[in-house]
């Protein structure tokens, strides 16, 4: 009987040991095709470091000084760089190199997260747009329409214009995919203030609230907080981007807020 006991243990052992080293089984495995949008930071910046202890392979599409609202320079751009030119450092751009790899490499990852908007917020509200004029606009056409189409150019000028296209597209071409919104983070900047951060932040959580999506708010709740104009000790001497200690901070909250995303 010991040994009829002993047996079932094993195969029963053996069993879970499969389920939990089993990639596709995304509840017991945190082992996932990983893809970010976005504004990118230094290697190994807090967002790097997220995907890469979460995932089993790690693509990013981000371009530095990304941003959601064209100018009326902006050109379709499907260059790494957007051909270094500022213009096109564009969350638009940064889909339709997604939607080539899609296409050409049957890319479907796991999970999507985008971060973006503090380049907007730099701007003020002259870029914001309004949520009701961008839900008077159909917009499930492909980014080179989104580009080319004079119809478009008011709101895609905008945050809540371009940020509702892209994350609908995400939403349409992605159906498998937990897409993720981030919001940004609290600053102390002359240039970047929490009032415009937390402008663009509605938007981004409207667009996110309309397609039911996850929303990550590091504005409100990574601890990062900034008060009547005093530094903030997570921020770097820039009161912009965070130094180690913020980013030790965003990672931790960040990694785990995506984990309890992960196992719903």
């Amino acid at each position: 009987m010991k040994k009829i006991l002993l047996i079932l243990g094993l195969f029963f052992l053996s069993a879970s040991c499969e389920r939990s080293m089993d990639p596709s089984n995304k509840k017991a495995s945190l082992l996932l095709n990983y893809c970010s949008l976005g504004a990118s930071t230094a290697s190994m910046s807090w967002q790097e470091k997220v995907a890469l202890s979460l995932a089993k392979n790690y693509k990013t599409f981000s371009i530095s000084g990304s941003r959601w609202a064209h100018t009326d320079l902006s050109s379709y751009d499907l260059s790494d760089d957007g051909s270094k030119n500022a213009h096109n450092f564009l969350m638009t751009n940064q889909l339709a190199r997604l939607l080539k790899e899609k296409a050409e490499n049957k890319y479907e990852p796991d999970i999507i997260t985008v971060f973006c908007g503090l380049n907007d917020a730099a701007n003020g509200s002259r870029v914001l747009g309004n949520y009701n004029e961008s839900l008077s606009y159909n917009l499930n056409v492909t980014p080179e329409e989104w580009f080319s189409n004079i119809e478009y150019k008011k709101i895609r000028n905008t945050v809540y214009g371009s940020s509702r296209f892209v994350i609908g597209s995400l939403v349409r071409n992605f159906p498998n995919s937990k897409i993720i919104i981030l919001t940004n983070q609290q600053c102390n900047n002359n240039t970047y203030n929490n009032y415009n951060t937390s402008l663009v932040n509605e938007a981004l959580i409207s667009a996110a609230n309309y397609y039911k999506l996850n929303v990550i708010d590091i504005f409100n709740e990574s601890g990062i907080v900034v008060k009547d104009g005093a530094p903030s000790p997570y921020l770097g001497a820039d009161q912009l981007h965070p130094n180690a200690l913020g980013e030790e901070l965003l990672y931790n909250f960040v990694s785990q807020k995506i984990k309890e995303i992960i196992k719903k």
